[in-house]
């Protein structure tokens, strides 16, 4: 919610950004939109205001799968990229990058692989990774000191955006970290489902254990949070939970107890609360940094996402393999940037025309009033009747009195 920024001009002319009302969209409901080619597995914010998603299915012959990358608008128009990306290669994690690029991992490609990608389609391979048979590249992450950071089986890697790659070992009691994260203390931090562990690795590439989870908790994604810990989602307790860990290391659990069994992917939502996916239930949960949880139903049949983050327009988005990717209303409605201006000589009978200003959470509508005031500042205002467009054309009755316009932006949460 933005308060009013006021400025004025010689004769009085002034603009503000009007104080939101409550947003009237139902946090949760959910829109899904279609997309083709390969199955999205994983899905980022990009840099250039779209959604971006890794894609793969598998088909047999493997050298058949569908692999590819894809951008979706956040009105939902969906536009997929191939070219330079081998079939069976399967971007399975996909991160926006400092450079303006976005870079994925390619699983397999016949070996491990990571790739960047503009934000107009133009994929350039970065490295190659031989790895033992069967083994893959896992999650890619901007990293708290401006390079990327992945994961292969036995190492964590390092790749500055000019495609230097640094390699470095795991612990030995650790083999592959299945997710990755930027930690508010500037430190990359990683979980390894198969020993249930929690790592720590410094932007010089020492990694340690910093804590462990009950055996079998089997923990599925890691995200930084508003609150400065890192939120763990839990898939093999009973029943799963949600974790937060500090990055001193201590563990607090909270149960997802509505028959949940297979949590997947958490992100940081625009709304400062938590967002996860159940992959085996289709549905989407929010969970406060306190430890609320509320779960929200995905209205089709057979919905399973996975990958889940905060989009540009103030919701959350999630991949899902099944050809669609969702959008998830949070609640956030538009906040005021800078404040709109006017323009036009303060004169009877002249048009004065408002800006929209600037806005983060991608307005979709605007909507205007003008008021004629005793002051600058806002004092003694009467609205003018049917003064609702971004233009006013000023009358006598104007004159010795400051005209303020006031623009309130709207998105699908509301305005």
């Amino acid at each position: 919610m933005s308060h009013p920024i006021r400025h004025a001009l010689l004769l009085g002319l002034a603009g503000a950004l009007a104080l939101p009302a409550v947003g009237s969209a139902a946090v949760g409901d959910v829109t899904e939109f279609p997309v083709t080619g390969g199955g999205p597995q994983a899905i980022t914010s990009g840099p250039d205001g779209n959604l971006w998603i890794g894609q793969y299915t598998e088909v047999l012959p493997t050298t058949n799968s569908l692999s590819g990358i894809g951008r979706v608008t956040p009105s939902g128009t969906f536009t997929g990229f191939t070219a330079g990306i081998p079939n069976d290669s399967a971007p399975l994690s996909i991160a926006s990058g400092p450079d303006g690029n976005l870079w994925f991992t390619e699983a397999f490609n016949p070996v491990p692989a990571l790739a960047r990608s503009t934000t107009a389609g133009a994929v350039t391979p970065v490295s190659t990774f031989p790895v033992p048979a069967n083994a893959y590249a896992q999650a890619v992450i901007a990293g708290p000191d401006g390079n990327m950071w992945l994961s292969i089986v036995g190492s964590v890697v390092r790749a500055t955006t000019g495609g230097a790659v640094s390699t470095f070992a795991l612990p030995s009691a650790v083999t592959l970290l299945t997710g990755l994260a930027a930690g508010s203390d500037g430190n990359v931090w990683g979980i390894a489902g198969g020993e249930d562990a929690l790592t720590r690795t410094t932007p010089a590439g020492v990694t340690v254990i910093a804590s462990t989870f009950a055996a079998g908790s089997n923990p599925g994604a890691i995200t930084s949070g508003p609150d400065g810990n890192l939120w763990v989602t839990l898939r093999g307790t009973t029943p799963p939970a949600i974790a937060r860990i500090t990055t001193s290391g201590t563990v607090t659990t909270f149960p997802v107890t509505s028959g949940a069994t297979r949590l997947k992917g958490i992100t940081s939502g625009p709304d400062g609360n938590l967002w996860f996916t159940e992959e085996d239930s289709g549905r989407v949960g929010r969970i406060t940094p306190s430890g609320q949880v509320t779960e929200y139903v995905i209205p089709r049949s057979g919905a399973t996402p996975l990958g889940i983050t905060a989009g540009p327009d103030g919701n959350v988005w999630y991949a899902d393999p099944g050809g669609r990717v969702g959008r998830v209303l949070t609640g956030v409605v538009p906040t005021g940037v800078t404040a709109p201006s006017v323009s036009g000589r303060p004169k009877v009978g002249t048009v004065l025309t408002v800006s929209n200003g600037t806005w983060k959470y991608l307005p979709t509508g605007h909507a205007y009033s003008w008021q004629r005031c005793t002051s600058a500042a806002g004092a003694g205002c009467v609205a003018i009747s049917g003064a609702t467009s971004s233009s006013y054309t000023v009358t006598t009755a104007d004159i010795g009195r400051f005209l303020i316009a006031s623009v309130v932006a709207s998105n699908s949460n509301g305005a």
